[in-house]
């Protein structure tokens, strides 16, 4: 699923509401780690090579809930080193949202008396 493995290590600095929100950031982390998101922290290092993007904090525009962002699009246009999604084969790792247009296409198809669910999965990125 990745396209380029003998690669450089790369730790991109974290973003600016990272270091505004140092205890935000420990608590997120920590829970990330209970639910078995991330790994770490390490003594001794896994790998060789590796990448680190960096995170930062966001806050929902209703909810106020902190979350963390994890930027695997970093480094952004970088001519020496790739991002981790520049290094996923798209291929094989795509994703499409489900539309409006796709559910009246099913209630057309199903009948006027079909059943429709929705699911708001809070962690189906991280899966």
């Amino acid at each position: 699923m990745v396209s380029k493995t003998e690669l450089p290590t790369v730790e991109c600095k974290n973003l600016q509401s990272a270091f505004r929100n140092p205890d935000s950031v420990d608590i997120i982390i920590k829970q990330e780690v209970d639910k078995g998101y991330l790994v770490g922290p390490f003594k001794k290092l896994p790998f060789d090579r590796y990448r680190v993007s960096p995170i930062g904090i966001v806050e929902g525009k209703y909810s106020g809930k902190k979350r963390l962002i994890v930027d695997l699009s970093s480094p952004h246009e970088s001519q020496d080193h790739f991002s981790i999604n520049d290094l996923i084969d798209k291929e094989q790792c795509s994703l499409a949202y489900v539309k409006i247009d796709d559910a009246i296409k099913a209630i057309k198809e199903f009948g006027r008396l079909s059943i429709l669910n929705k699911a708001d999965i809070a962690d189906a990125f991280k899966q």
